[in-house]
């Protein structure tokens, strides 16, 4: 068995947690050939334990007792300071994980995001028809930001009117501006909640304790009981909802930015998908792999524990690198960095990284892929034909979490 004493450290400048870093194919090739499992130190940057491979990076989701999850932010400490009842569902683990996760589950079920989806199908429609006859369009800010705010507010029960100021607190959430108030170079994510926008949720909770109460997921979170016959506090329910309007909102963003990006990069790549539905699926699931939303995921070790042949101390704070992970040229082939239409076409073996494996898959899932489906679709419908706007240049965006373009400019025909 290895020791990561022993182990080198991760060469130059790289590190896990610098957003341009996290995307970079030929460096993170690197790291998965030379030492998968290694650890990352960097003026400005935590001290972390980066998990390359896809079977390291599964053997780290599944093995939820000896790796907890602490988070996005890779400092343990504000995860230790944060009250139980505060935690999100991303920053705890059974049998707390199991409550809440049954909790959400109530508001992002299949059968729940079903009846939100004719109305998320007439707003994508909506959002294409205001700039088809423009020629052009800036497709992030225009198409891919707007949407999944509209989705998750429909789902939730929020009032259709409030979609426009939900939109905006989630976006002011990850600007470089909120990460320098939080003191990071790096985007810190467990950022004070908006006095304002907090007291918006418990307002909105509150009015559905009266007689009134309409019936929607909110209704049923507030309703529901855990098998001791107790609730989850007005308090803790907001944190809930806080965290599947951000989660519901930045992740499908991301994915319909990515899946556009890509399917604007090769010339002939947009018409093909627009022509031949059936595509728009596997499409979707490249796009997942390959460009995953939620680039690198947090962990600390509860306890010494091996990962491969490596043994991982005690405490430290692990960078699971999904980007490398479903890029693993072990699990998908030498072609690992190419998009490729045909690749989740039929059955696959493996399953992708771009929602997490184990007890914490992504709980919006099926809401993210219908509404990015229903999106691309409107785009295909009153579009046939677009391309990138000359000249243009890629730029991620600044969190080190998350995986898109800053902006996506295009023109059609």
């Amino acid at each position: 068995m290895g020791d990561l004493a022993n182990k080198p450290a991760v060469q130059g400048s790289f590190h896990p947690i610098d957003s341009a870093d996290a995307a970079h194919p030929e460096r993170l090739a690197e790291v998965r050939a030379r030492c998968p499992v290694s650890v990352a130190a960097r003026d400005g940057y935590p001290s972390v334990t980066m998990v390359a491979t896809y079977e390291g990076i599964a053997e780290v989701f599944r093995n939820w007792r000896a790796f907890g999850s602490i988070g996005a932010d890779p400092d343990p400490d504000v995860h230790d300071a944060t009250p139980m009842e505060l935690r999100p569902i991303i920053a705890l683990d059974p049998p707390a994980h199991t409550w809440a996760r049954r909790l959400n589950n109530l508001a992002m079920a299949p059968a729940a995001v079903e009846k939100a989806l004719p109305y998320v199908a007439s707003q994508a429609a909506a959002l294409v028809g205001a700039f088809a006859d423009d020629r052009q369009a800036e497709l992030v800010g225009e198409w891919a930001e707007p949407l999944p705010g509209l989705a998750i507010a429909r789902v939730l029960g929020l009032p259709e009117e409030d979609s426009g100021f939900i939109h905006d607190w989630v976006v002011s959430q990850f600007t470089e501006s909120a990460a320098a108030a939080a003191g990071s170079n790096y985007g810190r994510t467990e950022l004070p909640a908006d006095e304002a926008f907090q007291g918006y949720l418990l307002e909105q909770i509150a009015l559905r304790r009266e007689d009134t109460a309409p019936e929607d997921a909110m209704t049923d979170m507030i309703r529901y009981r855990r098998d001791d016959g107790s609730s989850f506090s007005d308090l803790e329910i907001s944190v809930h909802i806080r965290v599947l309007l951000i989660a519901g909102n930045e992740t499908t963003t991301s994915l319909m930015s990515n899946l556009m990006y890509r399917l604007l990069s090769e010339p002939g790549l947009y018409e093909r998908v627009a022509a031949d539905r059936a595509l728009v699926v596997p499409a979707i699931e490249e796009s997942l792999r390959l460009d995953t939303p939620l680039q690198v995921i947090i962990r600390r070790a509860n306890e010494d524990a091996t990962v491969g042949d490596v043994l991982v101390e005690r405490g430290s704070v692990i960078a699971l690198s999904t980007m490398s992970g479903n890029r693993d040229e072990t699990v998908w082939g030498e072609d690992a960095d190419r998009y490729r239409l045909d690749r989740f076409a039929g059955d696959v073996e493996r399953m992708h990284l771009g929602f997490g494996l184990g007890v914490h898959h992504c709980v919006g899932s099926f809401l993210a892929r219908q509404t990015t489906a229903l999106a691309v679709n409107a785009l295909f419908d009153a579009i046939p034909s677009m391309s990138l706007e000359p000249g243009y240049e890629y730029e991620n965006v600044f969190f080190h979490v998350f995986h898109r373009p800053k902006r996506l400019p295009v023109v059609f025909g």
